[in-house]
């Protein structure tokens, strides 16, 4: 009896603790927020992508006008998330993305890897992006 009694405690405490971090809104806000990312990089629309970077990160790394231009000389034909994490709690995501582009003034195809931090806020119940736009450096 003391044993079928551990099991349904630890049992209970198991459900309990998956119904904390089961949150149907903060799911749907997350997969809107990948489609949104994968939508905004695709046609290149880079203003829309610094929109989901989090305020906070942007304040400690500024994306200048020309890391912008930079992009805006690509074209991005393909999106391939080859990694991804979700953390325990729900609460963060890593991801990292394969960039199918060539550069519109030299049509080579390149690939380049983006590594991208997402973070909830409780507060305005938002996904946002803890890390830049891709490095375009890579080779």
């Amino acid at each position: 009896m003391h044993h079928l009694l551990k099991i349904l405690l630890i049992t209970l405490i198991l459900a309990l603790t998956s119904c904390a971090a089961h949150n149907p809104k903060r799911e749907k806000t997350f997969d809107l927020t990948m489609k949104n990312i994968e939508q905004l990089t695709r046609w290149n629309e880079i203003e829309g992508v610094m929109n989901l970077i989090d305020p906070e990160y942007l304040a400690e790394n500024e994306i200048s006008d020309l890391d912008i231009a930079r992009m805006q000389q690509f074209k991005i034909f393909g999106y391939t998330v080859s990694q991804k994490q979700m953390s325990d709690d729900l609460s963060q995501f890593r991801q990292t993305v394969v960039l199918q582009m060539y550069n519109k003034h030299n049509p080579v195809e390149r690939q380049v890897r983006w590594h991208q931090e997402w973070r909830y806020n409780p507060e305005t119940k938002r996904w946002t992006m803890f890390s830049g736009l891709p490095d375009l450096s890579q080779r």
